[in-house]
Parts: structure tokens; C-alpha cells; sequence
């Protein structure tokens, strides 16, 4: 088609991370900063973190973010309370805003051409490929998935390199002294993923 960019011609920037995971660490720890805060300060979130609490890992990283005094406050509304909920109001939080996030990029891709969507040149970790493929008609979904490959194929060729280089580790380049970090994260999505 006239005036379309062919995908060898797409800038990569694999330095870039997923764009969903990106956006949803973001929200996690603006979500996290509220939350340590309003429950010991507002009713309504107080009944939400007795109701649903905190996973495991959002726990441990409230209690990094904020002080102990505060950790101690939400410590002695659970003990108190007599049950330690088995949910996370955080980890709810956020599938919510990845299934928002989904679906605005989903909307994007499908509001013109794949082609100059300002979204489908940017890198997606493998599970949030898999959930934004979901509902894109065949065009888009092949067009995606070429890009896809292309940063999958650039990341391929930066940990070749970085392996390749083992014995001259001065030689490597800032990307590919990353790549073993980037393919974990594109491999399983981001670090305490909500899926």
C-alpha cells in the first residue's frame, strides 16, 4: 500500500521494554504509593486492604517503599482484624489496568492501518503478545506478529554477541550487556506479572 513503512524499515528499539509491562510498573508503583498511605488514613481503603490484603511480593515491596511505622499500623489492622485475607488488592488493581491497557492497544491497531499505528511498532513481552493478538483481525495479527519477530530476531543476534564475548567483555555494547536482562523479561513478561 502507498505511503506504508515495510517492516525492515521499522526502527527497533529493543531498549524500550514492553509496552504494557511499562506502563503497568508504572501504575504499580503510583497504585503502591497511594495505597501504603490511605489505609492507615482513609476508611475505604482500610476496608479494601482488610478485605482483599496483599499478595506475598506486593507486601514485601510496600513494606520497601514505605516506613516501618506504617507497615507496623497495617500489621496491627490484620492481626486485629483475626483473619489474614488471601487476596491483593494490588495484583486486582492492576489486571485491571492490563486488561485497559489491552484494550487500548487493541483499539489503536484497529482505528487505521497496522501500519501507522503509533502502537504496533512497540516491543511486547511474549504473554502480552499472545493477550493483544486476541481480537485483532488476521492483517493486523500478521503484521504484529512480524514485528514481533524482527525485535525477537535483533534481541536473538545481541545475545549471540554478548555470549560471543565472554572472553572480552570491554567489546560489548550497552544493548548487548542488557540482552540476557531483556530476553528474561520478554521471555515471561515483567517481574511480578499479574498473569
Amino acid at each position: 500500500m502507498e505511503g506504508e513503512t515495510p517492516m525492515s524499515e521499522v526502527r527497533l528499539r529493543l531498549k524500550d521494554r514492553c509496552f504494557i509491562c511499562d506502563k503497568l510498573d508504572s501504575e504499580e508503583y503510583d497504585y503502591m504509593c497511594h495505597v501504603q498511605y490511605s489505609v492507615t488514613h482513609e476508611e475505604e481503603m482500610k476496608r479494601l486492604f482488610l478485605s482483599k490484603g496483599f499478595c506475598n511480593g506486593h507486601f514485601w515491596k510496600i513494606a520497601f517503599l514505605t516506613s516501618p511505622e506504617s507497615v507496623s499500623k497495617m500489621a496491627i489492622l490484620l492481626i486485629e482484624n483475626g483473619k489474614i485475607p488471601t487476596g491483593c488488592l494490588i495484583c486486582d488493581y492492576l489486571l485491571s489496568k492490563e486488561e485497559a491497557f489491552l484494550d487500548e492497544f487493541r483499539k489503536e491497531m484497529a482505528a487505521g492501518s497496522p501500519e501507522t499505528s503509533t502502537v504496533s511498532t512497540k516491543p511486547l513481552c511474549e504473554p502480552h503478545f499472545m493477550l493483544a493478538g486476541n481480537g485483532l483481525d488476521a492483517y493486523s495479527l500478521k503484521y504484529l506478529a512480524g514485528i514481533h519477530t524482527d525485535h525477537n530476531r535483533q534481541l536473538l543476534g545481541e545475545l549471540k554477541s554478548f555470549v560471543a564475548k565472554r572472553e572480552n567483555r570491554s567489546a560489548r555494547t550497552a544493548d548487548e550487556e542488557t540482552a540476557w536482562w531483556r530476553v528474561v523479561e520478554r521471555l515471561v513478561g515483567r517481574k511480578g506479572s499479574v498473569r
